[in-house]
Parts: C-alpha cells; structure tokens; sequence
C-alpha cells in the first residue's frame, strides 16, 4: 500500500485516492501502517505530512504495540496515556520500534563502565533498573549506578556507596522503588569466627542525581541466622526475605520485626530422591512465591506478623541463635506446583501484574513469568497464573488457583547456559551460553511468548499422568519410548528462537561472563565478569 501512496505522490498534480478517502476511513487504514511506513507517508505531500501528525493514530499504533512490545510505564497506564500530546506519543512510538529492531540485532560496540574495584571483588548482583540504571554490588561492599539510558562512552559511575566490614558480603538484591525513585539494595555477609549468624546492612540509594552524588544513602543493619541468602524486597511494605536450608526468613527493617517460616519436609521419599532447595523468592501481592529445583510454593504473608510467629531481629549477633529457636514455626504452602522432570540451579523472574476478571464471582488473576536453567536440559519459560475467588458473605476464601504452563525452551547438545536474565514485563530474555571444548561466551537474545499457540502446545504433568497406562510410572514410560523427555516436550511448544548478539573469545578465565541484566524498553545488555568488571552492549 505505501508503494501505491509514494508513486501516487510523485507528481503534485497526480491525483491520489488514497488521500481523497473520508478523513475517518484514512485515519484507520494508516493506523496499520508501522512507526518506519508511517514516517515515510509523511513526507509524500503536505497534505500526508498533517494527516501523519494526527493524534488518534500514533495513540493507535501505541496501544497496538502495547500488547507486543515492553514500553515504559507512561504507556501502559490507560490515565496517563489518553493525556500525552501528539509528539510524546509519537517519541515513544518511535522508541519502541527502533529497539524491536535492534534488540535481536548483534552488539559491535563494547562500553567497559568504569569506577570498579580495582583489586579482585566478585560481583554479587547485576541489574538494570527502572529501565535507565546499572546496579552493581561487588562481595567488598561497594555498590556502584551508572546511568545506562545515555552512556554513549566509558564513565565512572554516577553513584557509589561503600559497605566497609572484615568479612567479604555473601549476597545481595535490590528492588527499585518507583515512588520515592531510589533503590533497596539488602547486602549480607558472614559474621566473624566468633560468633554464628549473618549481617544484613539494608541501604536506600536514591536515583534523583544529575551528577557524582555526594548524599549519604540510608542505611539500617540488623543481624540473622547463619546462612542467610538475601532473595526479594518488598519495598511496598518494608520486607526483605531470606533463604537457608529448610527455612524463609523474612523482617521488616523499619520495626527491626521478623517471622521465620519453616519449610521442611517429613516426606522421606522426597527427601531422598531429589534435592530440592529453595532457589529464589518473590513477593507476589500479599504472598511469597517460593522457587525450588523442582518445584512452586505459594505462602500466605500476614504484615504485621502474627504474634505466636513475630520475633524481633537481634541487634546483636550474640541474641540470634538463642531467638530463631524458640520463634521458628512451620506454615503451609496454600498452593504447590511440581515441575516436571527438571532440576533448576539458576533463574529469572519477572514482575507480576493483576487484572480483574469479568464473571458473577469476582475473580482476579496474577500473572508473572518464569525462566528457568536447567544446566542438563536447557532453559524453560513458564507462565505462572495465580486465580483468586472472593468469596461470598462471610465465607472464608478459597484457596488459590495456581495454573503453570511450559511456554517455550531452549536446549543445545554442544553448550550449557551459564546464567538467565528475564525482563521485568516478561515481553524479552537473554542469556550467556558457554560452548564445549571452546573458549567462547555468547551472549543470546530472544522474545518471549506470553501465552500458549494452543491448549495442546504446553506439556504439563497432568497431561503426562493422563497418558500413562495403568501402573506405569514414570521411568517405565522413558525406558518404553527410550527417548529423552526434551525431545518429547519440544514436539509439544515452540522452541526459544535464540540469536546470538555478542560474543567474546578469551583464554582468560577473568574475561568469563557471570552475570547479565538488561532494559526490557531500550534493549541495552549489562555483563558482569569473574574479575568483577562490568560491560553495557
């Protein structure tokens, strides 16, 4: 159709049906035009040059790119979007377009951001927030931002902070909070040999800077439980929560209150079959999604904590042990998924988001995603849908639906995934792939479905269960077949079309790439290395 409208506008005196269509009939033929098609009509006549400019249709475009394409904040709320002038609208439109483009596209220019330790520090955490700020925390306490929206060249970092203590930190996790524009970042580390039990030390870094900051970032310090991994921050509610084996720690750093929730299993059969450690946790509306190697747990989080539950996190490192003995308690799961046939170590998950579903009953429905590193099979994409039914009266609800469906995978024979980063709409991902019997690192890039092709494409275990026969068991249908259950899954679902943008070459072991984040909108990579340093692509 452009083809048609650009020789029809070759002549000025040429006569051009296109433009002599009702203005309501042109305006929603051009609003299937793409952001690149639309800017070219523009420059066909003046009379297409106004027509282009016309505020209905790049609101159209935009809310068509809305249900394919991450956009910013601003134009995913319905209130705020209606109120942008043509030429926001047209900006983001724009925006989109030009980093779908170049989001699967390979990365030549390589920016090493600078202000890194100097001498070795293993980098503890790596992300992109809010879609413009690199965050690093290294195991010796420095927490470093960089601007990533408009480096175009090697800089210092915009903010720093620095953890001093004896002991190197062990973990670490931030959230940005997008309200106050700052950023949690939770830091822990071991305790001296002298006593058991771990330090948390919980900073605010604020992100309104236009320079080197020089403000003090908040910072509280509170002592736990020895083997303390840091794992998710609520920043809504002021909670950090923890892992250790066979426990979640969770505390409220502004009242120094915290509940431990006991997780272990007195089934001897799982225990003995298959590790299944908790690998990461998020706060998901009023509850705690828990992610083990094998399988989902959905707790309930009452805040305040319940009285026989709360205990109150020790100012000192001699109070912890004697305090989590006589406070811990066991809480049950209100839901559980089991993954089939897969043993994660490593994932990414992104926000979750809520929508209120039509219905006599009302209903709400949370939907976040999943990806999963399975370092013998592959990664796999989930989408986690958690269903909630209001009951009626003074009925107590019910328990929660949680539905998971086997979305996509990506799995090689020649490679193994070193680390997975999942956007935080859940629209992209990428991932560092090392090969066998070589020194290259590559860095892939994919779009991720949302939803199934059809009800048939997700391999779940309750279609495997339906299509086993009497008294057969799992290994019994395997050995029948005698085919690997990844190549069963991959005829069901489509495959993760991964594409390979950035590689590195080296036999240095310093150069590996550990750790990967990204801007979901902008499309911008930041790599993390084993010497600590850290790249934007």
């Amino acid at each position: 159709m452009l083809n048609t409208v650009q020789a029809a506008g070759r002549s000025a005196n040429q006569s051009t049906y296109l433009l002599d269509l009702p203005s309501e009939l042109l305006l929603y033929i051009l609003s299937f035009l793409s952001a690149r098609d639309l800017l070219a009509f523009r420059h066909i006549c003046k009379e297409g040059n106004a027509i282009s400019r016309d505020h209905a249709i790049w609101l159209e475009i935009l809310r068509w790119q809305r249900d394919t394409l991450p956009l910013p904040p601003i134009a995913r709320d319905n209130t705020s979007l209606v109120s942008l002038d043509t030429s926001t609208l047209e900006d983001l439109v724009v925006s989109a377009a030009k980093s779908s483009e170049n989001w699967l596209k390979p990365r030549k220019r390589t920016l090493h951001l600078g202000g890194t330790p100097d001498e070795h520090s293993d980098i503890l955490y790596l992300d992109v927030l809010l879609d413009q700020f690199v965050l690093c925390v290294h195991s010796n306490g420095s927490i470093l931002v960089w601007r990533a929206d408009n480096t175009t060249r090697d800089e210092a970092p915009a903010s720093s902070w620095q953890l001093w203590a004896d002991e190197p930190f062990t973990s670490a996790y931030a959230c940005a909070d997008e309200a106050s524009k700052s950023v949690y970042v939770a830091v822990t580390r071991t305790q001296n040999p002298t006593h058991n039990g771990s330090t948390t030390s919980v900073v605010k870094v604020p992100l309104l800077f236009t320079s080197h900051s020089t403000t003090d970032p908040e910072e509280v310090t509170f002592f736990g439980a020895e083997g303390q991994i840091v794992r998710a921050i609520d920043p809504r509610r002021h909670l950090v929560a923890y892992s250790r084996i066979s426990f979640i720690d969770l505390v409220h750093w502004p009242s120094m209150t915290a509940m431990s929730i006991n997780t272990h299993t007195d089934d001897l059969e799982e225990l003995v079959s298959a590790w299944n450690g908790i690998i990461g946790l998020s706060f998901v509306n009023d509850r705690l999604l828990c992610i083990r190697a094998r399988s989902l747990e959905l707790y309930p989080i009452t805040f305040p904590f319940p009285e026989r539950a709360r205990y109150f996190a020790p100012s000192s490192p001699e109070a912890v042990e004697p305090t989590l003995a006589a406070t811990t308690t066991p809480l049950r799961p209100v839901a559980v998924h089991s993954f089939f046939r897969t043993n994660f170590r490593t994932l990414s998950l992104s926000s979750s988001y809520t929508t209120v579903l039509d219905g006599a009953v009302p209903t709400s429905e949370t939907t976040l995603f999943l990806l999963g590193n399975d370092i013998l099979r592959g990664v796999y994409q989930y989408r986690i849908d958690i269903l909630d039914v209001v009951a009626q009266s003074e009925e107590p609800d019910p328990p929660p639906d949680l539905r998971v469906s086997l979305l996509s995978m990506y799995t090689r024979i020649d490679g193994f995934v070193v680390a997975v980063s999942l956007g935080p709409q859940g629209r992209r991902g990428a991932v560092i792939e090392r090969t066998r019997s070589s020194t290259a690192r590559r860095v892939l890039a994919f779009t991720c479905p949302q939803t199934m092709v059809s009800q048939s494409d997700a391999l779940t275990t309750e279609d495997v269960i339906a299509d086993r026969q009497p008294g057969e068991s799992d290994e019994d249908k395997v050995e029948e077949e005698d085919e690997d259950p990844v190549t069963v899954s991959m005829r069901n679902m489509r495959p993760l079309d991964a594409i390979d943008v950035y590689n590195v070459h080296s036999l240095d072991l310093r150069q590996d790439i550990l750790h990967i984040a990204f801007s979901e909108v902008t499309g911008r990579i930041a790599l993390g290395t084993r010497s600590g340093d850290v790249r934007l692509i």
